[in-house]
């Protein structure tokens, strides 16, 4: 009497035996192995960014001890006698000169590009150029804003500029202002060289306009990561302010995120932005 039956013959039952309990033991296994990857994944990221912070906070700990350097000039100049009896009677013979004199020994000293001393209305009254002829249009303004410590493009070469600037008062009126310019192209193109070198860095700074100010990729420089409105674009030079992209991938640690950053050779970098 023959019986229909769906079950494989015996010999080929045999064989699915063997093949049940491989295919059993492999899915726990290759389960593992994803749980395993995505573990050492996070492991390695979240290191990645530690590093990323120890890396960052020696950047800026550069960058504040260049900006301390010339930090505390405006506030000498401010004080120095010839400076005041300048800006307490600048049609007096011979002041101007004088003052000049103390400008340039003081920038001097301080490794300042330039320093101004100007009039309550930010008029320009002696330089430690010498001379007030060709003053940047950007110190010219500096002279003129509210705003105090700020970056600015260089406008001879595209470096970056720190400008510091301070009212003078006396009798308890303003009687003047002080700018101070310190460049920091020396600084940033250590930090150009250690990119290039190290082929696994990309650094730039951003000042409170969400623009970047300063990069190890220049071709980086005086573009917007934000969409801030921008009072004074000039401030950044005249082909500045294109966008630069950077799409957040994901969040690997606190306080860090991975972007996908252009690379200036066209190619996409993902990198750790903290």
């Amino acid at each position: 009497m023959s019986v229909l039956t769906d079950l494989p013959p015996p010999a080929v039952q045999r064989w699915l035996r063997p093949l049940t309990w491989v295919v059993l033991a492999a899915a726990p296994m290759g389960l593992g192995s994803v749980i395993g990857f995505n573990l050492g994944e996070r492991s390695g990221m979240a290191q990645l960014a530690a590093l990323g912070v120890e890396r960052l906070e020696l950047y800026a700990a550069t960058l504040d001890a260049e900006l301390r350097r010339c930090a505390f000039v405006p506030g000498l100049v401010a004080g120095d006698p010839q400076v005041r009896t300048l800006l307490a009677n600048p049609e007096a013979e011979g002041a101007a000169e004088r003052a000049t004199q103390a400008l340039t020994r003081l920038g001097v000293r301080a490794g300042a590009s330039l320093v101004v001393v100007a009039d309550a209305q930010g008029h320009p009254l002696a330089s430690s150029r010498g001379h007030l002829d060709d003053l940047p249009r950007t110190a010219l303004k500096a002279l003129q804003d509210e705003a105090s410590d700020y970056f600015v493009a260089h406008a001879a070469d595209g470096s970056t500029d720190f400008h510091f600037v301070q009212p003078v008062l006396m009798g308890g009126a303003l009687r003047g202002r002080v700018l101070v310019v310190l460049n920091l192209a020396p600084l940033e193109a250590t930090w150009v060289d250690l990119g290039l070198r190290s082929q696994s860095e990309r650094l730039l700074v951003v000042d409170e306009n969400g623009v970047v100010v300063l990069s190890s990729v220049p071709g980086w420089k005086f573009r917007r990561v934000g969409d801030e409105v921008i009072d004074d674009p000039a401030r950044y030079g005249p082909a500045a302010l294109a966008a630069l992209r950077l799409p957040t991938q994901r969040e690997v640690a606190a306080g860090a995120t991975l972007v996908r950053a252009p690379d200036p050779e066209g190619r996409q970098i993902g990198r750790a932005h903290v």
